[in-house]
């Protein structure tokens, strides 16, 4: 009966006798596909599914479902509904879906590999369910996806390499999954281009470099090679400083010879022994620098070698590795079930950042001002090269350790 207002019953364009079963307008395939998700999902156990299989009513007043202009279904919005059952793969014959957002709900099963052929897919949150299985390789093919989050499944594996289709918007949020330690399997899901890691326990953290090992130079790759580029630095502008202060002392003394000049008495030679002492600190350990005695230098020494044993293990605990379970490294970062960006619950902020800084500037600038006090007391041309050695040398040491 044509004269039936479209779109015909649901039932009607169930029975294979029916004339008009392929006619689009009389019987949308998207809601045949839709009725068939519904009975997949065990529809009939949906917290809320207001209109669904509607006997007269156009798939697109279905409850999570939204239309465009010509009754193409782009979004199907889930979330937190009381799904289960399994996805099947005829979703993936709504081919102009734009979101799907099933998330925080309890399907079970694998991941259909169909999903990949939407091209037109930019969001998809399959978060907090049950799948199992593996990410599919096709799903490198949805080329316009801006947002993909899957944390809290049983998923395990390597995801695919996913190229999102704006590079300069992509945040921490955008790609999230159970890529973090401790792991629900004995090998952590493997996820490279994952912006978020997330844990069994719930807990996620971005998957980046820190802001210091995101510079593009030489010694940048991780904390310990930054320490030695570091230490390198610092040793270079020492050498700087004792050439530029040995440079303006020679101009200073420029009318008399070096031999007047250390032909000094032995309480001058003494005075500049105790002004040593003291710029290194009579009670550091450092002031054995000043002194001849070989074991005097060789308790130093052995202080320094103890000083940098112990930054050691401090440097390498630094570096980020979400795949280390060995780690001390603690996930400070929450991804809620009915939010879509992820938050750092951690203590840290500026006001820490900023005591820090002023604690080690109150502690640590005093000992950096003697020791540069001491280098450029060792650049003084009377002194002797081996006098000037020892006197810059404990003033590097104070400097850098």
């Amino acid at each position: 009966n044509r004269e039936l207002h479209n779109p015909k019953p649901l039932r009607l364009c169930q029975n294979g006798g029916f004339d008009l079963q392929d006619d689009s307008e009389a019987c949308p395939l998207e809601r045949n596909l839709l009725r068939d998700f519904y009975i997949s999902t065990k529809g009939q156990e949906w917290t809320e599914s207001d209109k669904w299989l509607d006997e007269y009513e156009g798939h697109c007043l279905w409850h999570g479902v939204k239309c465009d202009s010509l009754n193409r279904t782009i979004h199907l919005q889930l979330r937190n509904n009381g799904l289960s059952g399994k996805l099947k793969k005829t979703v993936a014959g709504l081919r102009h879906l734009q979101r799907l957002d099933l998330s925080d709900n309890a399907i079970k099963g694998s991941i259909p590999p169909d999903i990949g052929s939407l091209s037109e897919l930019k969001y998809l949150r399959l978060s907090f369910n049950s799948f199992t299985g593996s990410v599919p390789t096709t799903f490198e093919e949805l080329t316009r996806l801006e947002s993909f989050q899957l944390q809290d499944n049983r998923i395990k594996g390597t995801i695919p390499n996913i190229t999102f289709s704006n590079d300069l918007a992509v945040g921490r949020s955008t790609f999230v999954a159970d890529c973090g330690v401790p792991s629900a399997f004995d090998i952590p899901l493997t996820c490279v281009g994952c912006t978020m890691c997330c844990n069994s326990e719930g807990n996620c953290y971005p998957n980046e470099q820190p802001r210091l090992m995101q510079i593009d130079a030489v010694g940048y790759d991780s904390y310990e090679s930054f320490t030695w580029v570091f230490f390198l630095c610092l040793f270079g502008l020492c050498c700087v400083l004792g050439l530029i202060s040995f440079i303006v002392d020679k101009f200073k003394n420029r009318h008399l010879p070096l031999s007047a000049l250390r032909q000094r008495s032995h309480s001058q030679i003494d005075l500049d022994d105790v002004l040593a002492v003291e710029t290194l600190g009579s009670g550091s350990v450092y002031a054995f620098f000043s002194s001849k005695s070989c074991l005097g230098w060789t308790i130093a020494l052995s202080m320094i070698a103890l000083q940098m044993w112990v930054l050691v293990p401090f440097v390498q605990a630094a570096e980020v590795d979400l795949h280390d379970e060995e780690s001390d490294f603690v996930y400070t970062w929450k991804c809620f079930r009915d939010e879509d960006e992820c938050k750092d619950k951690g203590d840290l902020n500026w006001r820490g950042w900023t005591i820090f800084t002023f604690l080690m500037v109150l502690f640590q600038g005093r000992d950096f001002i003697r020791g540069t006090k001491m280098i450029v007391h060792s650049a003084k041309v009377r002194h002797y090269p081996l006098t000037a050695i020892r006197y810059f040398f404990g003033g590097l040491c104070l400097c850098c350790v």
